[in-house]
């Protein structure tokens, strides 16, 4: 979608880049975010590297897919 501007389900080109998706805490809301690690067995110091993740959201049928924002910071 991201590539094409144009939903892969219905077709439409209406899409919603401008979106955020948030999580609720009890401190207020946090932006949804992705994370990888470069030593994922390692005990401490993974070496946790996170992007923030922002939708596109077809405006005709809903279909949503995700994007890194930062996926170079991954």
């Amino acid at each position: 979608m991201k590539k094409t501007s144009q939903c892969p389900k219905c077709g439409s080109k209406e899409i919603i880049t401008k979106a955020k998706i948030l999580d609720r805490t009890q401190y207020g809301y946090v932006q949804l975010t992705v994370m990888t690690e470069e030593n994922p067995d390692a005990l401490i110091f993974r070496g946790e590297k996170t992007s923030p993740v922002s939708p596109w959201i077809c405006k005709s049928c809903g279909y949503t897919e995700l994007y890194a924002d930062h996926p170079d910071s991954l």
